[in-house]
């Protein structure tokens, strides 16, 4: 018997040497749960510093984004000053063309008063060249 069990050792291929038949399915790998990896801490410190990353890249288009708020409003307000800037300006204008009207009046309204009163000095100088004529005569 001992012979048998020799003869169908040898006749019989290991199981390792076996191939499976055509057609049929192979067996998965037996998935037992492995043991756990070490690079849980660096996997985490990444996780950190890209989440760091992000919100810097995040923060820094918060600030562009406000810049270009600022720049606009800024814009916004030079043009409302200088819209006021040039209405003062002829405000300051016609200002400057109404004084100026008004001493061309008062040049005018001067020389008209100046005449009148010339002319009142010739009447006066006249009457006073009457009277003394005529203080004159009656003595």
């Amino acid at each position: 018997m001992a012979d048998m069990s020799e003869q169908t050792a040898q006749s019989e291929p290991a199981s390792s040497d076996k191939k499976p038949p055509r057609g049929a399915r192979r067996q998965k790998p037996d998935r037992s749960p492995k043991p756990p990896r070490r690079g849980g801490l660096l996997a985490l410190i990444a996780l950190i510093l890209a989440l760091l990353a992000l919100a810097a890249v995040a923060f820094g288009g918060w600030q562009w984004r406000q810049r270009q708020s600022d720049r606009q409003a800024d814009a916004q307000a030079t043009a409302q000053l200088r819209q006021q800037v040039a209405k003062l300006q002829s405000t300051v204008r016609e200002g400057a063309d109404n004084r100026q009207q008004g001493q061309q009046a008062l040049q005018a309204a001067n020389q008209t008063l100046q005449r009148r009163i010339d002319g009142m000095s010739e009447r006066v100088d006249s009457l006073e060249t009457a009277v003394a004529s005529l203080a004159r005569h009656s003595r």
